[in-house]
């Protein structure tokens, strides 16, 4: 429970209880102030009852009340799974060393629209690690980075060839 619990309640029906809790919000905004200095720890003061509860009928909802956040929606011009050129993969990352979450950094900066998750990203390095046709360094870091030095023309072919299968697999 936070101090907002306390001052908008949740539950709209029963808004007053009939007790006063300054006792317990003051408590709680100096708890900062005592673990500073090490104070000895001391209960929370009991809510002080001051009156009988006053239930409230329920009335219309307040702004933005019961509204759930908005699903993010595929952009329309969002390519699906797979079908990300490796050209635009390549021309990011063509000489420079980058972590997975830099390559995806500079994948939102440059196409926006790339529609590749991080499990994606990772699967299609993977892949140019392994493949014959590429010179790309993983870095024994901490946090894996590569450094992609050449491609060769015949990358470019098996890729397209590769995501042609994924398609016709897809369908």
């Amino acid at each position: 429970m936070v101090i907002t619990d306390i001052i908008y309640p949740q539950n709209r029906s029963a808004q007053d209880d009939g007790r006063d809790y300054t006792a317990l919000i003051i408590w709680r905004m100096n708890a900062g102030a005592r673990a500073r200095t090490r104070s000895a720890w001391m209960p929370p003061p009991e809510p002080i009852k001051v009156s009988e509860p006053v239930c409230l009928p329920l009335t219309e909802p307040r702004e933005n009340e019961n509204q759930q956040a908005p699903q993010p929606s595929a952009p329309k011009n969002s390519v699906g799974h797979g079908d990300f050129p490796a050209c635009n993969l390549v021309s990011v990352m063509l000489g420079r060393t980058l972590s997975y979450y830099g390559i995806m950094a500079a994948l939102d900066k440059h196409f926006p629209e790339h529609g590749l998750t991080m499990h994606q990203l990772r699967s299609r390095v993977q892949r140019m690690c392994l493949s014959p046709h590429i010179q790309i360094d993983r870095h024994a870091t901490p946090t894996p980075e590569f450094t992609l030095y050449q491609v060769d023309r015949a990358y470019y072919l098996s890729s397209e060839n590769s995501q042609k299968t994924v398609t016709a697999r897809s369908n």
